[in-house]
């Protein structure tokens, strides 16, 4: 009896122990921003925005005949993505704010995914296929840049990348040998340097603390209420990646 009781004392000393370390990580005071919102007034996350906002016509035309009329209407928006894209991008620190709704940053980025994959595909129409890859890794570009933010945004890469992958292959495998090699390694390039799973987990952990009331419910959301989630993410990005690598051996 006295050993039982020795056993729950020591057992909840070390629960108290654990709950007071947890809770003093949680409250301790935090930097400014974590180091990856410790970025330039430069961002491109900014500019694919604006380049996204300029689009005159976001639903891409399904005719060939209809896509010079499209890319000339949006001509301006692709001036401002392709020069969007050399710069860093990271999705802003606003997007972290509980009282913020950045839904339709959401939905102007796929949206101008989208329209950016026609100028590909014109490209095909006129069977200029060395001109078709270099507007799909653009397009590839875009994804790499806009997973760099939580879990919502690494999933809209993913899924754009899906799509990038599904009209490069075709277009590679009509290119001369030479401008195939020279695209694949551009491709291999841009593969590796993609952000990490546990990048990207770490902007998720940061935008599921901003929103947490306390130490309690940031913890069930890391470690409970999302882990499924995270561990899909985590599968995506290692096939996507397996993806680029089957399309250039």
């Amino acid at each position: 009896m006295r050993r039982s009781k020795v056993l729950l004392s020591v057992c909840a000393v070390v629960v108290f122990i654990s709950i007071t370390i947890v809770a003093a990580e949680y409250f301790a005071p935090r930097a400014e921003a974590p180091a990856f919102l410790q970025s330039s007034s430069t961002n491109g996350y900014s500019a694919l925005i604006q380049a996204a906002n300029l689009l005159h016509e976001s639903t891409p035309p399904k005719n060939p005949a209809d896509y010079e009329p499209y890319l000339q209407s949006n001509r301006v928006a692709f001036a401002k993505l392709d020069t969007a894209l050399f710069l860093p991008c990271e999705v802003p620190a606003s997007f972290y704010s509980p009282s913020s709704d950045n839904s339709p940053d959401f939905v102007n980025v796929r949206d101008l995914a989208n329209a950016a994959l026609v100028r590909g595909r014109a490209a095909e129409a006129r069977k200029h296929w060395n001109a078709a890859a270099e507007a799909y890794m653009q397009v590839f570009k875009l994804a790499l840049g806009i997973e760099h933010g939580p879990l919502i945004y690494g999933l809209l890469g993913l899924l754009v990348e899906r799509n990038v992958q599904s009209a490069l292959g075709p277009v590679l495998r009509k290119m001369d040998a030479a401008a195939r090699e020279r695209a694949c390694v551009e491709i291999k390039e841009l593969n590796s340097s993609r952000i990490t799973f546990p990048e990207i987990r770490e902007r998720e952990f940061y935008f599921m603390d901003t929103h947490s009331r306390n130490f309690i419910q940031a913890a069930f959301a890391k470690y409970i209420g999302s882990r499924k989630a995270i561990q899909r993410i985590e599968k995506r990005i290692s096939n996507t990646s397996q993806g680029w690598d089957a399309i250039c051996p």
